[in-house]
């Protein structure tokens, strides 16, 4: 029985990894990526989530430094979309997609992301992401010094 499971799990495997080769799947995927606006929903995140965590620092500083500060900035912001943009995590976005989505879950959605409907939806939520990541990074900054007393008392222990 256990090697009967053992060589299931092996099959499983083969066939999850055939599955997100296979071209008609990452096509489909690809298709779901443009429909849902995930390059921009990526950099967009990737951006405001990077300000907003900078923002605090920036509030923090002496009026002199602020403008090297942003500077500085700026030219990590530039750094991180360089190394860390779309084109450097869509292929391993794609296999995430198609570990988790079969090609027919994917053709089966489509048509409704690509409704027009739809299509106003991700615009007007693309436009409040970054207010959005603010607004929990805002609330991360609140709970800071709480978070620190619990990571020091856990460390003591």
């Amino acid at each position: 029985m256990k090697k009967l499971f053992s060589s299931l799990a092996v099959a499983l495997a083969l066939i999850s990894t055939a599955q997100a080769a296979d071209p008609a799947h990452l096509a489909a995927i690809d298709k779901l990526f443009v429909a849902l606006h995930q390059q921009e929903q990526y950099e967009s995140a990737l951006t405001a989530g990077f300000e907003a965590g900078m923002g605090g620092a920036l509030d923090q500083m002496p009026e002199a430094q602020r403008a090297k500060f942003q500077a500085a900035m700026k030219k990590v912001g530039e750094l991180m979309k360089t190394e860390m943009g779309w084109d450097k995590i869509k292929g391993e976005m794609a296999e995430l997609y198609a570990k988790n989505l079969t090609q027919a879950e994917i053709e089966a959605v489509l048509p409704l992301v690509e409704k027009p409907e739809f299509q106003t939806f991700v615009s007007k939520q693309l436009k409040l992401l970054p207010e959005a990541t603010k607004l929990g990074a805002t609330k991360a900054q609140a709970l800071q010094p709480q978070i620190m007393q619990l990571i020091q008392a856990e460390m003591s222990k």
